[in-house]
C-alpha cells in the first residue's frame, strides 16, 4: 500500500529484503529509511544503529518509524535516542502526511549530499594546495642549492685568476709568465662557460631557444657530439661503446641543437661514471623513428628523483662531488631541445650505483605524427 503512494506520486521506494540488501541500497545513495513499529526488534536495532554509527561524518540518514503509539511506547522513545535522525508516523495516517514526511525527508538528505560535493571539493582543493606548496618548497630548496652551487662555480675559478695576477706582478716571476698566463685563459675560458649556461637559463625561462631547421643525419650529429665531449671521457679514463647504424637516419632539426642535446647526455653520463667506467651510445631505427640511447655504469639515479632529474638545477644529490661543476641545467635544456624537435627523452635507472640509460626518440624524417 505505502509503496503504491509513494509510486503515484513519483517517488521510487523498494523493499529491503535482507540487511544485505539494505546496506548494499544505502551504500548506493539510498535517501531515507522508512520502517514499522513492529518491526523493531532489540536484534534488528542493534544492527540498524550499527549501520548508522558506520555512515561518513557527512551523512545523517532520516529514518521514518510508522507507529501506532507515537511518543508513548518505551521502544520509540529508545529508538528515538539510539538511531539519531528520526521522524515519528503515526497511523493511521494520511497519504498527504507520508508524502509530506517523506519530502522533507528526502530534501534533507539532498542537502547532505550538497555537503558531501562541497567537502570533497574542498579536500581536492586542499591537495592541490598541498601539493603546489610542496612544490614551491622543492623549488625554493633546488633555488638555494643551485645559488650555494653558483657562489662556488664563480669562487673556483676567481681563486687562480687572482692568485696569477698577483704572482705577475712580481719581478721574479717573470720566467713563468706563460704557464701564469695559461691559468688566466683556462680559468677565463671556465667563467665564459659558466656565463653562458647562465644565458641559456636566461633563453629557457623566455622561451627564446631559436632552431634552425634542416634535415639532418643523426649519425654526423652524434659523431660531432662525440668529440665534443671526448676531452672529458678521455680525462676520466672511461671506455666509450659506440654503435651507429651505417644507413642515414634523417631527421628534421637544427645539427648544432641536437650536437648539444648529446653532449650534454655524454657529459652528464662522464661526470656522474666513478673513472675508468664504460660509457655506450647507440642508434637505431625503430619503425618511424631515431632511437638513441647514452648509458653508463655509473652512480645512478635513485627511484624517488627519476620523476624530477630533468627539473632545472637538479643533481643526483649523493653524488654532487663527481658532478665535475656545472650549474645542473644540462638535462633541462636536452629535455627541453628534444620537446622542440617533437621528441621523447626519458631516463631508467635500477637505482644507486646501478648506472643510467638515457633515451632520446624523434620522429624520421618523411614520416608525419600521425603516420
Amino acid at each position: 500500500m505505502i509503496a503504491q503512494v509513494f509510486r503515484a506520486a513519483g517517488i521510487d521506494c523498494v523493499a529491503a529484503e535482507s540487511w544485505a540488501m539494505l546496506e548494499r541500497m544505502l551504500a548506493e545513495g539510498a535517501a531515507t529509511l522508512i520502517i514499522a513499529e513492529e518491526g523493531l526488534q532489540p536484534a534488528i536495532i542493534m544492527r540498524l544503529r550499527m549501520i548508522l554509527d558506520a555512515q561518513p561524518p557527512w551523512s545523517d540518514l532520516p529514518v521514518l518509524i510508522l507507529t501506532a503509539h507515537a511518543a508513548n511506547s518505551p521502544v520509540i522513545r529508545g529508538v528515538s535516542m539510539e538511531l539519531g535522525n528520526v521522524t515519528l508516523l503515526e497511523r493511521p495516517m494520511r497519504a498527504i502526511a507520508l508524502l509530506s514526511a517523506t519530502r522533507s525527508a528526502l530534501r534533507s538528505r539532498r542537502h547532505q549530499y550538497d555537503n558531501r560535493a562541497q567537502l570533497q571539493e574542498l579536500e581536492r582543493t586542499a591537495a592541490a594546495l598541498r601539493a603546489s606548496e610542496a612544490e614551491l618548497r622543492e623549488a625554493h630548496t633546488r633555488k638555494d642549492e643551485f645559488l650555494a652551487m653558483l657562489a662556488h662555480e664563480l669562487r673556483n675559478p676567481l681563486a687562480p685568476i687572482r692568485n696569477a695576477l698577483h704572482l705577475m706582478r712580481r719581478p721574479e716571476t717573470e720566467g713563468t709568465r706563460d704557464a701564469l698566463h695559461a691559468i688566466l685563459d683556462r680559468q677565463v675560458r671556465q667563467l665564459v662557460r659558466l656565463v653562458d649556461d647562465l644565458l641559456e637559463v636566461s633563453r629557457f625561462t623566455r622561451g627564446k631557444i631559436p632552431l634552425q631547421m634542416t634535415e639532418v643525419d643523426i649519425g654526423g650529429v652524434l659523431r660531432s657530439s662525440i668529440e665534443t665531449s671526448r676531452p672529458l671521457i678521455e680525462a676520466a679514463g672511461h671506455q666509450l661503446m659506440v654503435s651507429i647504424p651505417d644507413e642515414a637516419l634523417k631527421v628534421r632539426g637544427d645539427s648544432l641543437r641536437l650536437g648539444q642535446v648529446f653532449s650534454n647526455l655524454l657529459n652528464n653520463a662522464a661526470k656522474y661514471t666513478p673513472a675508468r667506467g664504460v660509457l655506450e651510445l647507440t642508434a637505431r631505427r625503430e619503425d618511424a623513428e631515431a632511437v638513441v640511447d647514452v648509458q653508463d655504469t655509473g652512480v645512478g639515479i635513485p627511484p624517488e628523483m627519476l620523476h624530477s632529474i630533468f627539473d632545472m638545477f637538479t643533481q643526483v644529490r649523493e653524488s654532487k662531488d663527481r658532478a665535475q661543476g656545472g650549474l645542473g641545467i644540462g638535462l633541462t635544456l636536452a629535455r627541453t631541445l628534444v620537446e622542440l624537435h617533437g621528441g621523447h627523452i626519458e631516463a631508467h635507472s635500477d637505482g644507486r650505483g646501478a648506472g643510467s640509460r638515457f633515451r632520446v626518440r624523434l620522429r624520421l624524417a618523411g614520416h608525419d605524427a600521425g603516420s
